[in-house]
């Protein structure tokens, strides 16, 4: 293994045996040359290399074997087959209260899952006091920790994993049962370690998490590794995976439009599998004028169309590849256009801090709804999700629809976050908490906000557009001067 690889998996995969009795366990032993047993690949040749440094995040639904790798990676299990090497002290934050005694206290806890950490007494009396500053849980240090209650457990397992010097730090979903406060210090602290160049591997189903604080990200389904990038990415298609109830190769055709409808002039739609539940009127750019002469629904405002204003010119914004197109849903509805404009209809790829836009986008239904909505997110360079609206929000009632009706909607509000490289997300969908969408195109539209003022620095995301400074000099008498040093 490299240098700067701080973690290398080949081919690692993990059975367990399954029995049908408990019998069957005492034949196999008395018969070795039988088996009795039903086996389970709980993961199957897992490769994997995480260089040193970098924050990798493992998404997947429960049972797909995110914790089995990582316990593999911490060494509390061994794998099946496979090669695995790790370089470097491993700090892991597995499933609550692993590695305590619930019998021992707090403090006689911290020593113990120190020792077991790799740290010898004289280092873990020297990290002592931060590790107990850090846990903030008062008395209770001295108590039995079967006492203590899950944040509280949580609190001091955290605590003890980041304060032992690790150079690879491992988290699974231990921090979802933290206060928001905790959790708050917890992302900071792991930012931290990070910037200090140790590796993370990283497991939640917080998506905003795994956007936020891991470099590249892998997903896990049934024990394989189906796709693996970056982290942004990789949370997407995850997400795209759900909501096609886990069908991978549909969201590999999917993904396969895709990269169709970016960045290749000449659009084949026959590349795609003919049984496709999302046709060509899919792919940004293509002309597809004569699907919207119908369209008579407006929210807000409408305009006249024009045919020849869709064209997605922000495809020259020095964006990179930060914002990758991409899109699923059932299929009931299309979203075919969508275009941002200013206040006097002019198409825009760039918009002022502070001014107003409208966002259009253009639906096609494929079947009957009764009860849906219409919705927009504005995200960030990083996948932060800034601005969200939708129909349901503002309380608008949206007719009933039938197959092949086309509707255009637009919504309306002003900019006020900081300059930058931005994205649109519209999107159909049945209500705010069901999945799978009707449709949803990921930045279908990149615009950028610069500032008039190109002088002055914006800090923050969000820039409010009411501001005021009140500025009332005080007259203090020498008696309050007096009182306020001695405070």
């Amino acid at each position: 293994m490299g240098e700067e690889i701080a973690i290398s998996l080949q081919n690692v995969s993990k059975c367990y045996k399954r029995y049908g009795r408990p019998v069957d366990r005492l034949r196999e032993v008395l018969l070795p040359q039988k088996s009795y047993a039903q086996e389970f690949w709980a993961l199957k040749d897992i490769s994997l290399e995480v260089p040193k440094g970098q924050t990798v995040g493992i998404v997947g639904q429960n049972g797909s074997g995110k914790s089995t790798l990582l316990q593999i990676i911490a060494g509390t299990l061994t794998p099946t087959t496979g090669e695995i090497a790790v370089r470097g002290r491993v700090s892991a934050l597995l499933e609550l209260g692993s590695g305590f005694n619930p019998e021992f206290t707090g403090r006689q806890n911290i020593f113990f899952n120190a020792r077991l950490l790799g740290m010898n007494q004289g280092e873990i009396e020297d990290k002592f006091d931060d590790i107990a500053a850090f846990a903030d849980i008062g008395d209770f240090l001295d108590q039995p920790v079967k006492t203590y209650s899950s944040g509280m457990y949580v609190r001091l397992a955290f605590s003890v994993a980041i304060n032992v010097d690790p150079q690879i730090m491992i988290v699974d979903e231990a921090l979802a049962v933290g206060d928001a406060r905790f959790q708050q210090r917890c992302m900071t602290r792991i930012n931290q370690l990070r910037n200090s160049g140790i590796s993370v591997l990283f497991v939640s189903h917080d998506a905003e998490a795994v956007k936020r604080l891991c470099d590249y990200a892998i997903v896990l389904e049934k024990g394989t590794v189906v796709n693996r990038g970056v982290a942004l990415d990789m949370v997407s298609w995850y997400l795209a995976l759900m909501t096609v109830d886990f069908d991978i190769e549909k969201v590999r055709q999917l993904e396969k439009l895709a990269r169709i409808g970016r960045g290749i002039e000449n659009n084949d739609i026959s590349l795609i599998n003919s049984d496709e539940i999302i046709d060509e009127t899919h792919i940004p750019n293509r002309d597809i004028s004569n699907i919207i002469n119908n369209a008579d629904h407006l929210i807000n405002d409408g305009i006249a169309l024009n045919e020849n204003r869709y064209k997605n010119k922000t495809d020259d914004l020095s964006c990179g590849d930060n914002f990758k197109y991409f899109r699923h849903g059932d299929g009931q509805a299309r979203i075919t256009k969508t275009w941002i404009v200013d206040e006097q209809e002019e198409e825009i790829e760039r918009v002022y801090l502070g001014s107003k836009i409208k966002v259009y986008i253009e639906v096609e239904f494929l079947s009957n709804q009764s009860e849906y909505l219409i919705g927009v997110l504005v995200r960030d360079r990083l996948g932060t999700d800034i601005i969200g609206i939708n129909t349901y929000q503002e309380n608008i009632e949206l007719a009933e629809v039938v197959t092949g009706d086309k509707y255009l909607y637009c919504f309306q509000f002003e900019i006020n976050i900081r300059p930058g490289v931005y994205s649109i997300s519209p999107s159909v969908a049945y209500d705010q908490y069901r999945m799978p969408w009707l449709d949803w195109v990921e930045n279908a539209v990149i615009f950028q906000v610069v500032d008039p003022e190109p002088k002055r620095l914006v800090f923050g995301l969000y820039h409010p557009p009411e501001r005021n400074v009140i500025i009332n000099k005080l007259s203090i008498s020498e008696d309050k001067i007096s009182k306020t040093r001695m405070i």
